[in-house]
């Protein structure tokens, strides 16, 4: 129960908190179990109706580290990424990388971080060698693309998301995730309407929710032009 409770307060932070931002910005979804993404994220994955009725897939309190060390790290590097530390966090991962390699879920929290601290030339390794681990982690698909499209690399990500969606993800967040972050990547390129069909896709089945709610947001945005405030 300390785990979930600790990982509940990092639903707030962050990629998956709310950062709808333009074709110069990124928009990632954090996500709370494991690893939890860095612009885009929400206060709550809790929905009231429909197939997803409580996400608690996100705050799951399996890990899958199962060495206390690489554990304990890899928890205080949530802890920096919820207080806007991302070198500290950097940092953490890295640690808990070192002591239990190997493992999507650190993997993709030092890609998120060096993406977030570096360059995402520096942090594609790290990602692709999850996805050489798992092919089938979904939210590798989700960080990774999310990243590419803050670095600008739309087209890389159109691929990375677009394979992720063909791996018909198991849960409708991640697969709702996907088509949030399409939806920038199809932005940038200038292809709106197919933008806003990715748009309706991610929140089709909702009507309430926080992450229905900033669907919405990002739809306004889009629609008329703003840049959002980070």
């Amino acid at each position: 129960m300390g785990r979930r409770n600790a990982n509940s307060h990092l639903h707030k932070a962050l990629n998956v908190g709310c950062n709808f931002m333009n074709t110069s910005k990124t928009f990632i979804i954090l996500f709370v179990s494991t690893f939890c993404l860095i612009f885009l994220t929400f206060s709550s994955c809790k929905q009231k109706n429909n197939e997803n009725n409580i996400y608690d897939i996100i705050l799951d309190n399996n890990n899958g580290i199962e060495d206390s060390f690489a554990n304990y790290m890899f928890e205080k590097g949530l802890y920096y990424v919820n207080h806007n530390e991302y070198q500290k966090a950097k940092d953490c991962f890295l640690k808990s990388d070192k002591a239990y390699p190997n493992t999507p879920v650190i993997l993709n929290a030092v890609g998120n971080m060096v993406a977030r601290t570096e360059d995402i030339s520096n942090a594609s390794p790290y990602f692709e060698k999850a996805l050489r681990i798992d092919s089938n982690y979904i939210r590798t698909y989700i960080n990774y693309g999310a990243s590419l499209n803050g670095a600008k690399r739309y087209e890389e990500a159109e691929t990375i998301l677009w394979s992720g969606l063909n791996k018909n993800p198991k849960y409708g967040i991640d697969r709702r995730s996907l088509y949030a972050n399409l939806a920038v990547t199809y932005y940038a390129l200038n292809q709106k309407s197919m933008s806003f069909a990715l748009l309706d896709s991610a929140k089709n089945g909702l009507s309430e929710g926080d992450f229905y709610d900033k669907i919405i947001l990002m739809e306004q945005q889009l629609k008329s032009g703003q840049v959002p405030d980070n």
